[in-house]
């Protein structure tokens, strides 16, 4: 049995929840890593947490990094906020007038 690489810091991320995702993002890839920080209750707390990885396997978890932020920069942006919501709201308001006027029209014609 080989002995296990130690573990180097691949980056710190903000709260729990976001090292938690890129944890499972990591895992997905095969990539095996540990959290250290901010505790490791079931809530996600704020505070710094770093993403640990085996040296052997360092370079790979950069070039995932590296692959998800050009995904990022070069996905369409997702309206976020208020305005979106509100934007939904009248997009529903709007499909629901039309199938209300839809159904009257057909009862004018008898159908």
């Amino acid at each position: 049995m080989e002995p296990a690489s130690p573990m180097v810091r691949l980056t710190t991320v903000a709260g729990t929840f976001p090292a938690r995702v890129l944890a499972a993002r990591l895992g997905s890839a095969g990539v095996r890593s540990e959290l250290h920080g901010a505790g490791g209750g079931p809530y996600p707390l704020p505070g710094v947490v770093d993403v640990l990885v085996p040296a052997d396997q360092l370079l790979r978890a950069r070039e995932i990094l590296l692959a998800d932020a050009v995904d990022a920069l070069f996905s369409p942006p997702r309206p976020m906020g208020r305005a979106a919501v509100l934007a939904d709201q009248r997009e529903l308001r709007s499909g629901r007038r039309r199938r209300r006027l839809r159904r009257r029209a057909r009862r004018r014609e008898g159908r």
